[in-house]
């Protein structure tokens, strides 16, 4: 048996920025068809130029189509043969109010074949299907960052515009994203044990970006399409059904993906782009060509051919010139487990998430070793935390050399005080040639090496950039699922109740004194900073649940 279904249609989206509901969108929507649409807009604007009041209907209207307009044209055709090979063609041209007179296609294809309807199968496998899919997505920029605009200001009467710091571009074209993607979904033991496992890889091509200029050019940053980006990874789930009796039952599901992503190139003459910029240019997220997204790079100690840390004569380590690679803010897996149990009426459910590598930067925990303010920082501050004993000649610790003594020595010779902060930082000292052996108070060492911006010596971020491997209990439910006798009468198909707690505890973390999950922002770098946001919160309720 074979079957066709084409769906051909077109849609006009607006878009507002922020404060600007869905809901009032859709409303806009229903009370002007969108052929008529731009007229409209065109005639509350003759309407302003002419001094007019608006409504509060109009200049709802003005405000959200004078920020986002796209239009598009799509269609869908669908095929399948014997209720067991399908395909699906879809095609969509879209235009973007903030491209420059162009307009860009994306079409997508999806195959899947269901094996187990086309062959006789054994009975213990109930379900199977695998599922090739192709497909190209277009993305325009956000409104108004490709805008080339002065900003204006004015003081006593006097205007000025000003060339504002990040810079758009009018020839900026859509970046598009080519993916395949390669499934198989099973279900065995009448479909008490399942799997789905997908591969994918896709290529962002013209990606759009806010890339760094010199400083000669007058900007600091403009709109460009600045090269390409390779994604591949694993996706896999399994869910099951262990024990399943006329009282008791338990399902549990489990998933985890692993992915690998590439700089495959830049734009000519773009070295690198900034993804974050923090600490006073002493730590990066650059995208280099040719090597991961999400390198995180800061300052680190000069080396000899020997692979020795390079120190100065004060006792410091000598910094390299340019910033290095220290991390990588991609984990190298994450997942989750996902188990529901329930004996008659009362049920218990609880998700653990887990996540394995990937570095995330830890500013606050600089700035607080620095201080003094984390335990890390004990370290070396007296004997018995391993400081080294010593004392200024003639109590000079302003310029003088520290002199190291026995920790039992009550005094210098000539009565000098005696202090148990020292360290000597192993290498060679770069002047001599020689092995250190400065000492240095713990003090100056963390206040030097845990602070902000950039130094010739010693300070670096490289110790505040951590792993963020943890096992997270994220949710546990206790309830009680009401019996359909006692219920109905109530004319309700479905009555539970329910306790819940979210985001509990972890049974294993590697970043210390934080929570894991503390970042600074939404954004994909901002995800990779921790330790600066609010402090993270446990919360607990009560669910009550009916469906009529």
């Amino acid at each position: 048996m074979f079957y066709l279904s084409l769906r051909l249609y077109s849609a006009t989206r607006l878009a507002a920025l922020r404060g600007q509901s869905d809901r009032n969108i859709r409303k806009l929507r229903l009370t002007i068809h969108k052929k008529r649409q731009r007229a409209f807009y065109q005639h509350l604007q003759e309407k302003q130029e002419a001094g007019v009041s608006l409504t509060l209907r109009e200049q709802e209207f003005f405000r959200v189509f004078g920020e986002l307009l796209q239009t598009g044209y799509m269609g869908t055709l669908s095929l399948g043969w014997d209720n067991y090979l399908f395909l699906e063609l879809t095609g969509r041209q879209e235009r973007s109010s903030t491209l420059k007179d162009q307009s860009f296609f994306y079409p997508s294809a999806n195959l899947s074949f269901l094996f187990t309807q086309a062959f006789h199968m054994p009975s213990w496998w109930n379900y199977g299907k695998l599922r090739l899919s192709y497909g190209i997505v277009g993305n325009a920029p956000e409104t108004y960052t490709a805008n080339i605009v002065y900003e204006q200001g004015s003081d006593n009467g006097f205007t000025w515009n000003t060339i504002p710091s990040s810079w758009g571009n009018a020839d900026i074209h859509p970046e598009k994203k080519y993916e395949y993607e390669i499934g198989l979904e099973s279900k065995f033991l009448n479909n008490r044990l399942g799997i789905d496992i997908s591969y994918y890889n896709n290529r962002v091509k013209d990606q759009i970006l806010s890339t760094p200029q010199p400083s000669t050019s007058g900007v600091k940053n403009v709109l460009m399409n600045v090269g390409e980006v390779a994604n591949r990874g694993w996706d896999i789930s399994i869910s099951a059904t262990p024990i399943l009796t006329r009282d008791f039952r338990w399902d549990l599901t489990a998933n985890y993906g692993v992915y690998k992503n590439k700089v495959v190139k830049l734009a000519d003459g773009v070295p690198y782009l900034e993804i974050l910029n923090s600490g006073g240019s002493g730590i990066k997220i650059q995208a280099v060509e040719g090597q991961p997204m999400g390198d995180i790079y800061a300052q680190v100690p000069q080396v000899n051919e020997n692979g020795e840390y390079l120190v100065s004569d004060k006792g410091l380590y000598l910094n390299q010139t340019e910033l290095q690679k220290v991390g990588n803010i991609n984990p190298a897996g994450v997942g989750g487990l996902f188990n529901s149990f329930s004996y008659k009426n009362v049920f218990l459910d609880f998700s653990i998430d887990f996540r394995i590598g990937g570095d995330v930067i830890n500013e606050m925990n600089q700035y607080a070793t620095a201080v003094g303010l984390t335990p890390e920082s004990l370290k070396y501050r007296d004997t018995e935390h391993g400081g080294l004993s010593y004392y200024y000649p003639g109590d000079n610790n302003s310029s003088g050399i520290p002199v190291q003594v026995d920790p039992s020595t009550g005094a210098g010779p000539n009565g000098e005080i005696i202090y148990h902060d020292g360290i000597i930082l192993p290498g060679v000292v770069a002047s001599t040639g020689e092995r250190n052996t400065r000492i240095i108070p713990a003090g100056y060492y963390y206040n030097t090496t845990y602070n902000w911006g950039t130094e010739a010596e010693q300070l670096t971020y490289r110790h505040s950039v951590f792993d963020n491997s943890y096992v997270k209990l994220r949710e546990l439910t206790i309830g009680y699922q009401f019996p359909e006798k006692m219920i109905s009468k109530l004319g309700l198909g479905r009555l539970s109740v329910s306790v819940f707690g979210r985001n509990l505890f972890y049974f294993y973390k590697a970043l210390k004194n934080y929570d894991a999950e503390s970042s600074v922002g939404t954004s994909w770098a901002n995800q990779a900073t921790v330790g600066s946001s609010t402090t993270a919160t446990r919360s607990f309720g009560v669910s009550l649940r009916a469906s009529f």
